[in-house]
């Protein structure tokens, strides 16, 4: 039975942290406790953050594969983990298995690159199609890295599309800023369609799933 791994992490806070770059300090803790540098995994930010945009004290994210082995690994790393942003107080691990996807919604940002290595903005490109030929693009890439199988699709697995704000949120990546969007979608009925959307929820949308934790979503029933 296809399914994936979420790790809720609870996290005490060394110092106050802006939402737009506690994502990527986020991501150098993963991937040094685990001494991996894997496009298998996605996360989400550390909750709210206070009026000025940061997180202060405590804070709390999910972590997300459908990679059994790679999460077993990720439970042992970050057991009394600490560095000079976190120290990790507790974790909790719950499975999620494959079933019927209504519509998703992102809670993290939508990062796509494009091929002049710009993000994907309405300003920089506006073409929704494309938006969507990006997404889907990717998780087909996800799909083989997962399953080992190569599939088409002819037509796109979105029927509907909604994006939540009109400027693009901004993560900042190696000192470089990250445009994207927050978007609610619904996937087509048809078994690819549906397989997509699931690995979309387990494994992001989008670009920048393990270094800002890009595309993180959550299902709408």
């Amino acid at each position: 039975m296809i399914g994936f791994t979420e790790l809720t992490v609870n996290v005490e806070l060394k110092e106050p942290l802006h939402f737009q770059y506690a994502p990527e300090k986020m991501s150098h803790m993963l991937k040094k406790a685990a001494q991996i540098e894997e496009e298998k995994f996605v996360f989400s930010n550390l909750g709210k953050a206070d009026e000025d945009g940061f997180f202060k004290k405590k804070g709390s994210f999910k972590l997300r594969s459908l990679d059994k082995v790679l999460m077993e690994d990720f439970v042992k790393a970050l057991k009394n983990y600490e560095d000079e942003y976190f120290k990790v107080s507790f974790i909790t691990a719950s499975n999620k298995y494959f079933d019927k996807i209504k519509s998703i919604y992102t809670l993290n940002p939508v990062f796509l690159k494009m091929e002049n290595e710009l993000f994907w903005t309405f300003k920089s490109s506006g073409d929704i199609e494309k938006f969507i030929k990006l997404i889907q693009d990717d998780l087909l890439d996800k799909f083989e890295l997962y399953f080992e199988e190569q599939v088409s699709l002819d037509e796109p697995f979105i029927k509907f599309i909604n994006f939540k704000n009109e400027k693009p949120f901004t993560y900042i990546k190696e000192g470089k800023k990250c445009f994207g969007y927050k978007i609610y979608f619904e996937p087509k009925e048809d078994e690819l369609s549906q397989l997509l959307a699931f690995i979309a929820v387990a494994n992001g949308v989008g670009h920048l799933n393990e270094d800002v934790g890009g595309g993180f979503s959550n299902i709408l029933k």
